[in-house]
């Protein structure tokens, strides 16, 4: 989802300084991200298949909601204050 562009460059960023023990724990932490964000299809899929097809939408509309309030949170921030503009 979103979080795993910040962790790929946050992982980019550190290994960057040298600082080799946090690239590597960013690198481990979007691997799990990775592994359950790509839970989400066959769950989805199991769902309708079954007939809970207005569960499997509030469940994707529920997620894609909270994964932008928190990208918003982690990069708006960043992207207003303190992206040089030179």
């Amino acid at each position: 989802g979103f979080t795993n562009l910040q962790f790929l460059g946050l992982a980019a960023d550190a290994a960057e300084s040298g600082d080799w023990t946090f690239s590597n724990l960013i690198s481990s932490v979007q691997t799990d991200e990775s592994r359950h964000a790509r839970i989400g299809g066959p769950l989805v899929s199991i769902l309708i298949e079954n007939g809970k097809k207005a569960e499997a939408q509030k469940m994707i509309d529920i997620g894609i909601w909270r994964s932008w309030k928190l990208f918003s949170v982690l990069t708006g921030p960043m992207m207003d204050y303190y992206t040089p503009l030179e």
